[in-house]
């Protein structure tokens, strides 16, 4: 657990989420799930959702970042399915990216971000998706609070809804590291989780913000090169992420360099 957070650069406090070969594994990491969390749990494991449960007593500080929740997850790669299945326990298992990175998608950005690194990269092909996994909360649904969306991604977050029978509460319009959503006119504690922070997911190449005037009268290469750097419209509501390796993710379409549309290879 320390190498994975040493090689990511990754807070301690910040935690990673416990992928499990079946849903039968469950109530080894959670404290009493909920019917709404064995009902999400059949609809959508395997798949790019994460439960986020109270933890039981078995789950160490170093996977919840200290925290009294567990975050849970069934991955649908066959290559993900087949090492959870062999080694028979929960993996926690972060995206193979430094931390705050964007998540690769092959398993050359792997072996390109950690050149410096002694890793076993499993190659399970390029990826199929290119957004993480939607995170609902269901720690406090003992307590009657309705469910929450932490992070959107790969599950519509209307999906859950029309499964639910009820609204998923979102996060307030607030920076996301005070960890708190609107209830009622008032603010709960809510779970950290990974891809929660301000500043995640994050390029490391330049981008340029241009006025649309620009793009009818002035020079257009950078303007169409900034246009089509943009993340394409992510199913869950939010942003779009490219996820991590195991999961999937088709890449980006490139420009042309001239018009500002987007060409195939």
């Amino acid at each position: 657990m320390e190498r994975i957070y040493a090689l990511k650069g990754r807070p301690s406090s910040h935690p990673l989420i416990v992928h499990l070969a079946d849903g039968s594994h469950l109530k080894q990491w959670a404290a009493a799930p909920s019917r709404e969390a064995l009902v999400l749990a059949e609809a959508f494991w395997p798949g790019p959702l994460t439960i986020v449960l109270r933890r039981s007593g078995s789950v160490p500080d170093a996977v919840t970042g200290g925290q009294e929740t567990v975050a849970l997850r069934v991955p649908a790669h066959p290559v993900a399915s087949a090492l959870l299945a062999a080694f028979g326990s929960g993996l926690a298992a972060p995206s193979a990216n430094r931390f705050g990175r964007v998540s690769p998608t092959t398993a050359a950005h792997v072996a390109a971000e950690f050149s410096d690194s002694d890793l076993l990269i499993l190659d399970g092909g390029s990826c199929e998706v290119g957004v993480e996994s939607t995170i609902v909360d269901l720690s406090e649904a003992g307590s009657g609070s309705a469910p929450r969306l932490l992070r959107p991604g790969g599950v519509a977050a209307a999906a859950i809804e029309a499964l639910l029978g009820r609204p998923l509460q979102r996060p307030a319009a607030t920076p996301v590291d005070a960890h708190e959503v609107e209830s009622s006119g008032s603010t709960s504690q809510v779970p950290r989780v990974p891809g929660s922070l301000a500043s995640h997911y994050a390029a490391s190449a330049p981008s340029r913000l241009v006025p649309g005037s620009d793009l009818r009268t002035g020079p257009v290469r950078g303007a169409a090169r900034a246009r089509c750097n943009r993340s394409p419209p992510d199913p869950g509501g939010g942003s779009a992420r490219r996820r991590r390796l195991v999961g999937g993710a088709r890449s980006p379409e490139p420009c042309d360099g001239r018009s500002g549309k987007r060409t195939r290879r």
